[in-house]
């Protein structure tokens, strides 16, 4: 199984890459837009930045599951 993180659908629920950007850089994680860029593209992030995203959503009273943002893929096998 095939397995990643829908990190475009978690910026865009934190505001986009610009407020997500501030959020994480006011709470003591300092990260670039490039950065932010980077995760929507791949599917992919820190675990730090994952977590205080956690946390401001906590602050914030905004919902944040996890299992929300995972994408699965059933990997085909070759049958011999």
């Amino acid at each position: 199984m095939n397995i990643s993180l829908n990190t475009s659908k978690i910026v865009k629920e934190f505001g986009g890459m610009t407020k997500c950007c501030k959020a994480l850089t006011k709470n003591g994680n300092p990260i670039t837009l490039g950065a932010v860029d980077k995760w929507r593209r791949r599917n992919a992030m820190n675990l730090k930045s994952l977590l205080m995203l956690a946390v401001i959503a906590k602050e914030n009273n905004k919902r944040f599951d996890l299992y929300d943002y995972i994408i699965t893929e059933e990997m085909k096998r070759d049958e011999k």
